[in-house]
């Protein structure tokens, strides 16, 4: 028969003699130390890179030199385009004879703002074409509007006069004018006049004849074939000018008339023409 002699260790765990044991880093990255050596140039390497340097910005200089004196580098031939012949034409003239040098020491900017300075000329782009090529390609301003101040003059969108010109009825651009000839408030009031001209529809810009911008704040409109001035105010242009065209048949009768103010909402006032009373 077994006798268990000692049954206290029977289940006792193993000695802690007996069990091993683990080491864990911390979750940190450990800070390494780099070694830093000192390099120590000797006479003979600062001499070596001096004079590597020296020789190397000579050849620079000698390349340099020779570029900017080398005759195949010389301008000798310039092409000019316009979508106008004039300009075209005017542009070559001005360039014709003009001796330009050098393709690399060309001052672009300069010779920019010389081309556009000649008249109707907006903006000009240059470009070279190695080795002796300039393509240059102008845009031209094109009249938006005539203005009369004290003679008429052709004027683009950003308001630069162009040429003189005569005054003709039922001109293909509408005219600007103005009781005191624009010595007052004349941006603005020129401002006025191309905000109402871009809110009308296409066909209503081709029926504009006249703008009269005597009144501060009130543009005053004449269609073409008719005497009778509109009374737009300064907003709402197109709305106002298809409200009197959808009332013209309600207005027939008392043509004709000197004005209709068409600046309260929802009201036509009109005022007939001083030749029709005298009748």
């Amino acid at each position: 028969m077994a006798i268990n002699l000692n049954p206290v260790f029977k289940y006792q765990p193993e000695h802690f003699h007996t069990q091993s044991l683990y080491f864990r880093r911390k979750d940190k990255k450990t800070k390494t130390k780099k070694i830093k050596r000192k390099i120590k140039l000797g006479y003979k390497n600062i001499i070596f890179s001096f004079l590597f340097i020296s020789i190397l910005f000579m050849a620079f200089q000698q390349a340099y030199l020779f570029l900017i004196s080398w005759e195949k580098l010389s301008i000798d031939r310039i092409v000019v385009s316009c979508s106008n012949p004039q300009i075209q034409a005017d542009s070559q003239q001005f360039l014709k004879g003009k001796i330009l040098g050098n393709i690399l020491l060309l001052n672009i900017n300069r010779l920019r703002q010389s081309l556009e300075n000649l008249n109707r000329v907006r903006e000009v782009r240059i470009r070279r074409i190695f080795p002796a090529t300039l393509k240059i390609k102008i845009e031209e301003r094109v009249p938006a509007a005539v203005i009369k101040k004290q003679s008429a003059f052709l004027v683009d969108r950003q308001g630069v006069q162009l040429d003189p010109v005569v005054l003709t009825a039922n001109s293909s651009i509408p005219l600007f004018i103005d009781a005191g000839n624009f010595q007052f408030h004349a941006q603005e009031k020129q401002d006025l006049a191309w905000k109402c001209m871009e809110s009308l529809t296409p066909s209503q810009k081709e029926k504009i004849d006249i703008l009269d911008l005597s009144d501060y704040n009130n543009i005053k409109v004449k269609l073409k074939n008719s005497l009778t001035w509109l009374k737009l105010g300064e907003n709402q242009f197109s709305e106002k000018i298809q409200r009197y065209q959808a009332d013209y048949s309600y207005l027939e009768p008392y043509e004709p008339l000197e004005y209709v103010d068409l600046r309260i909402p929802g009201r036509l006032i009109i005022k007939p023409s001083p030749r029709k009373e005298a009748k």
